[in-house]
């Protein structure tokens, strides 16, 4: 797939398959995750605009607010974190793409927010040269690095 398009395989890999699908986005994406059970992706373009789709059919299923930078599901799938040009990262709900936290802390551009394995945990990484080390549930900010 081209910068801006979104391919996903049909599930039938046989030659007489049809085309893959493609979506555009309409700007180039930045970053794309895949939920842990593969049915669920994640896109971010270009302009912060993030957006959740059902992975066998390229529909819709949130759009996510927010300026957001990177992309990652939780390991149970049930939640996704962004990291933001506000200084800020955010959760929100994977299903229906509700904000439900805002880890808010660092004092420059957040370029990366990650879940750790068992998901209770998330790490950003700034601009500002700081990591920051935060609880998953509450957004208490637990560490700085």
């Amino acid at each position: 797939a081209s910068a801006g398009r979104l391919a996903s395989e049909q599930a039938d890999s046989s030659p007489s398959a049809e085309e893959p699908l493609t979506v555009n986005h309409g700007s180039p994406v930045l970053d794309a995750a895949m939920s842990p059970d593969g049915a669920v992706l994640m896109t971010v373009v270009a302009g912060g605009e993030a957006m959740i789709w059902c992975a066998n059919t390229g529909e819709p299923i949130a759009r996510l607010e927010g300026d957001v930078m990177s992309a990652e599901f939780s390991p149970d799938g049930s939640r996704v974190t962004g990291a933001s040009s506000a200084g800020t990262a955010g959760v929100w709900c994977a299903a229906s793409g509700d904000r439900l936290l805002d880890l808010v802390g660092h004092a420059d551009d957040v370029k990366s927010a990650s879940f750790s394995r068992d998901g209770a945990l998330i790490a950003t990484g700034s601009c500002d040269h700081t990591a920051g080390v935060w609880c998953a549930t509450s957004g208490r900010r637990a560490l700085t690095l």
